[in-house]
């Protein structure tokens, strides 16, 4: 959201763009979370696309599919900023097989990453038992630039570069979650709604 209005994000500054999100899973969290962000800084969604549902990214025709969806939706000029929430739900093959991996990782380059200049950011889950990395194949691990963890510590929520392709890895930071009501959305008995 503070792409999608060129607002700065925790000091730093932010390109203004155009952000797709391809909310494979929590859909209306992130509706909902969204709304009191733009109440709590004057910010608005008007630049900010969140996809009613999953996409099977390692079949090529999906894969285009969503390719011409943002391409519908993109003005042509802005930079873009896609978001694939999360890699499970918009996968659609063996996470631990390396030609699927290798399929999502190329069809994420030529449909979401190339024809737009995008930044594209993939949301995934750690393994079970390595729970320092992501499940599944190394080939997404070796394609990634740059690699954040997200780690519950606490009452706070820690961000950690892991891997840094081309620049030096920055200090981590720490999130509070805090929940926010929602005004004018009340559960079915009638209490207010809280998103974090």
């Amino acid at each position: 959201l503070c792409v999608a209005n060129g607002m700065d994000w925790r000091g730093y500054k932010t390109k203004k763009g155009q952000v797709f999100y391809l909310a494979g899973e929590g859909a209306l969290g992130v509706r909902l979370r969204s709304k009191i962000w733009c109440e709590m800084t004057g910010g608005n969604q008007d630049q900010f696309y969140i996809s009613t549902g999953c996409r099977n990214l390692v079949d090529s025709n999906h894969a285009k599919s969503a390719s011409e969806a943002i391409g519908r939706a993109w003005d042509g000029t802005s930079s873009v900023f896609v978001i694939i929430d999360t890699m499970a739900r918009n996968f659609g093959g063996n996470e631990n097989d390396t030609q699927d991996m290798s399929l999502f990782v190329a069809n994420v380059d030529d449909y979401l990453r190339k024809p737009f200049k995008a930044c594209v950011t993939t949301i995934h889950h750690c393994g079970a038992i390595e729970n320092g990395r992501g499940r599944g194949s190394t080939a997404f691990r070796g394609a990634l630039d740059t690699d954040y963890r997200v780690e519950k510590k606490d009452a706070c929520s820690v961000l950690t570069c892991v891997k840094m392709k081309d620049a030096h890895k920055p200090k981590p930071m720490a999130f509070e979650v805090r929940g926010e009501i929602i005004e004018g959305i009340t559960n079915e008995d009638g209490d207010p709604v809280t998103a974090p």
